[in-house]
């Protein structure tokens, strides 16, 4: 922090409504963060008296009636130099596995205002979930992450007898060996009750795991899970269609060795109407995608992610020939060894009209196919379109960029296509960024961070 300076100049208005202005637009970022402390710390410091009888209750007022702001910080004494000056704040910390202050700190009163808290370096363990099952002041923690450690089953059931973790909302335990005992830990947990999100992610999650959590009234509630690369098949697809997971809005089942079968188990799951987001990608899928387009319990599905599935042009010719999918905002079709042809079939698919975002890089496009996609008439919402890494010549780069036939089209990525000019690999940047946010948007579920 700055030392208090006697000599510089006040803080004008214009400082208090920039302070308004990030109150009233709160993202979960660190730049949003960054913006904030810095703004907060510099007007502490230099008008003291203005920040504690205007901003101060400014701040409290606001908190009370939007919900308190998360702000990322450094470090422990980070946080607590932000409790003091804005006490209407909590916070979100990345906290190394390797600080030799994590188990004292897990342990102090420091932590209380903690809402996220995400552990980073890969050596969480068993014993360190011991450490946050015992931390009596996490009692307010509402997201936590331990992806990519050493968790076993029993760092898993320490987590889910934990009496001070029933505030938790989103618990990512996605690449820990946890298998079947670790999901019978958290489908019989008593403690957890309020879970919302739930990533499971390469957890070794085996059929006998999955019908725990399929038949547990906790998992009955939760909203959002990953059980991307799992190999679940479809068996576990079907035990999906018959679970009690129907409060599910967002599902990933990337990487599971699913095909046809597997789809039509998907297709005929009434329990499943609610879905806003699916995630089939990098699964051989082929001709299943016609049986699972053709479900009548689709019809509120927002996001489609069908990355790497095998999908050739048959598959675009299916979006073509139904109407189910209405709704849908978001559909991903990279790398699916899709030509001209499968752009023409896109371009006329009807059911497509509220598209706003389409990745369809990595496939065997050249300029015409892309000139379809760009001209494509009932696509009038699209705002993103991902043609990178395609076929597309240079002359076809200019005449698609030149294209206004999608009048609310915001980014157009041609990276990585014959002599592509070299301001497509910022175009290529902006549309992940761009991505992520209609994600988020559109997903329907309250995500911590991408």
């Amino acid at each position: 922090m700055t030392e208090k300076n006697e000599q510089v100049p006040s803080v004008g208005d214009e400082k208090f409504e920039t302070f308004k202005e990030l109150l009233s637009n709160f993202v979960l970022s660190h730049q949003w963060s960054n913006a904030f402390c810095l703004l907060v710390d510099e007007v502490w410091w230099k008008r003291r008296e203005a920040f504690e009888d205007v901003w101060l209750p400014y701040g409290e007022k606001h908190a009370e009636l939007n919900g308190e702001p998360i702000v990322f910080v450094r470090s422990l004494d980070h946080m607590k130099d932000m409790s003091k000056m804005c006490p209407f704040v909590t916070f979100a910390f990345d906290w190394s596995t390797t600080h030799p202050s994590l188990k004292a700190g897990l342990r102090s009163k420091s932590v209380s205002r903690l809402r996220v808290l995400r552990l980073t370096d890969g050596d969480v363990d068993d014993e360190v979930c011991g450490w946050i099952a015992k931390a009596k002041h996490l009692k307010g923690l509402q997201a936590l992450a331990l992806s990519g450690g050493e968790i076993t089953h029993e760092g898993c059931q320490l987590l889910a007898k934990s009496k001070h973790l029933s505030q938790l909302r989103l618990l990512d335990l996605s690449n820990n060996e946890i298998g079947d005992e670790g999901c019978k830990a958290l489908a019989m947990s008593k403690s957890l009750g309020n879970l919302q999100e739930v990533r499971l992610s390469g957890c070794e999650v085996g059929l006998d795991g999955l019908k725990l959590l399929a038949e547990s009234d906790l998992f009955s509630k939760v909203q959002s899970l990953d059980l991307g690369f799992n190999q679940l098949g479809s068996e576990g697809c079907h035990l999906l269609s018959s679970s009690k997971l129907t409060a599910l809005q967002k599902l990933c089942l990337a990487e599971n060795d699913l095909g046809e079968e597997a789809l039509r188990e998907l297709s005929n799951a009434a329990d499943l109407k609610g879905l806003l987001s699916l995630d089939l990608s990098c699964n051989q899928i082929g001709k299943g995608l016609d049986v699972l387009l053709r479900s009548p319990f689709l019809g509120e599905l927002k996001e489609l992610y069908l990355d790497s599935c095998e999908l050739g042009n048959d598959g675009c010719e299916s979006f073509a020939e139904v109407s189910v999918l209405e709704k849908l905002c978001v559909l991903d079709l990279a790398d699916n060894e899709i030509d001209d042809d499968g752009c023409r079939s896109l371009a006329s698919a009807k059911s497509l009209s509220e598209l706003r975002f389409l990745n369809i890089s990595a496939n065997d496009i050249s300029s015409e196919g892309g000139s379809e996609l760009v001209n494509a008439a009932s696509w009038s919402q699209l705002e993103v379109l991902d043609l990178s890494n395609c076929d597309i010549s240079s002359e076809g780069c200019v005449g698609i960029r030149t294209s206004h036939s999608l009048e609310n089209l915001q980014v157009l990525d041609l990276f990585g296509n014959k002599n592509a000019e070299e301001e497509d690999m910022e175009s290529d940047k902006r549309s992940l960024l761009h991505g992520l946010q209609i994600d988020s948007e559109y997903g329907g579920v309250e995500i911590f961070w991408s």
